[in-house]
């Protein structure tokens, strides 16, 4: 599927660890988490023909600040900064 633009800027929010037929993914695995929702991330773009070293800027919320290191690495696994 690809999207149709009429502007040069692609804006996703809320993403969420959620497979396609609706169910959570690694239910209390924080980095099974990471990666299906910097997933949906990465597709989303290329569907617009952009990638995630086009992404200027990403925001993670976390339920423990103690988790940061862990989501951080998997996003620098997808997107090396």
């Amino acid at each position: 599927m690809s999207l149709e633009l009429h502007a040069p800027y692609v804006s996703i929010g809320g993403t969420a660890p959620v497979a396609s037929d609706g169910q959570t993914v690694g239910v209390g695995e924080l980095v099974a988490q990471a990666r299906r929702c910097l997933g949906i991330i990465q597709d989303v773009l290329e569907r617009c023909g952009a990638g995630l070293e086009d992404a200027v800027r990403t925001r993670v919320l976390l339920m423990r600040i103690e988790d940061w290191e862990a989501v951080i690495k998997v996003r620098a696994q997808l997107r090396p900064i």
